[in-house]
């Protein structure tokens, strides 16, 4: 009898630091996120394609948990057919941005996201963008970790 109070005792005990850790936790992440126009902190991701640019404004793509990025895309920029297993939600903010669907790129079948437009791209479509004599800034947010996965076999 004495071993189960104890053995009861244990669980509550790991249950209640379990809950104020997980509330620490959630109490230093509630703060509000400012970033004002103009003062991202831009890196370069030539990656996928070359001179484009990043601003992680909250998270990480590649780590557990929400985030939210902006995307400076060069003008006459083309990625690769690629899909997402996560889904993941596009804006416009400036410029036009091109995307198209399928394995194979075909931008004469692109649609034309002019700034203002909102995409949400399922898990698991194949797609591929593309720029055209303008440069775009692109907001995108999912839920990571994501990842982008090239479709090679009829590029």
């Amino acid at each position: 009898m004495r071993i189960m109070a104890l053995q009861l005792s244990i669980f509550f005990l790991s249950a209640i630091f379990i809950a104020t850790a997980m509330s620490s936790a959630a109490n230093k992440s509630s703060q509000p996120i400012i970033v004002r126009s103009g003062h991202e902190k831009w890196v370069r991701n030539d990656r996928w394609l070359k001179g484009d640019m990043l601003a992680f404004l909250k998270g990480k793509p590649r780590l557990v948990g929400q985030w939210l990025l902006r995307e400076k895309i060069p003008p006459h920029s083309l990625s690769p057919v690629h899909y997402h297993p996560q889904g993941e939600n596009n804006t416009v903010l400036a410029g036009t941005w091109y995307i198209g669907f399928g394995d194979k790129i075909d931008s004469s079948k692109a649609i034309a996201l002019p700034a203002g437009s909102y995409i949400y791209i399922p898990p698991g479509v194949h797609h591929y963008n593309l720029t055209k004599g303008q440069a775009v800034i692109l907001e995108s947010s999912g839920r990571g970790p994501f990842r982008s996965i090239r479709v090679r076999r009829l590029q």
